[in-house]
């Protein structure tokens, strides 16, 4: 999985590891990994809210994980999904995730 910043300027990648991933192009390197021990799952879709402040991760335990970009840590767990997260996307007017 692979969602470009809303700047353009970095993007974030989800693996079968758990782990999602961001990266800033201008330095050329990885500046953030999203991790917990908790998480067993692989990631099936990120996805940046329009501030970019925000990363979305879909795993595959019906579970959907709210990553602080800046702080690099979850703020939140998103619960409810009755299947497997494949894929996910912030709504234009960022109200809401499909």
């Amino acid at each position: 999985m692979l969602r470009f910043h809303p700047n353009g300027d970095a993007f974030a990648t989800g693996g079968d590891d758990a782990t999602c991933r961001l990266f800033d192009l201008r330095a050329d390197r990885q500046v953030c990994v999203y991790e917990k021990e908790s998480l067993l799952f692989p990631v099936n879709g990120v996805d940046f809210s329009l501030s970019g402040r925000i990363l979305f991760a879909g795993y595959g335990d019906y579970r959907v994980s709210v990553w602080d970009t800046l702080k690099c840590n979850r703020n939140n767990i998103l619960y409810g999904h009755e299947n497997r997260i494949s894929s996910l996307r912030v709504s234009p007017g960022n109200i809401y995730l499909n």
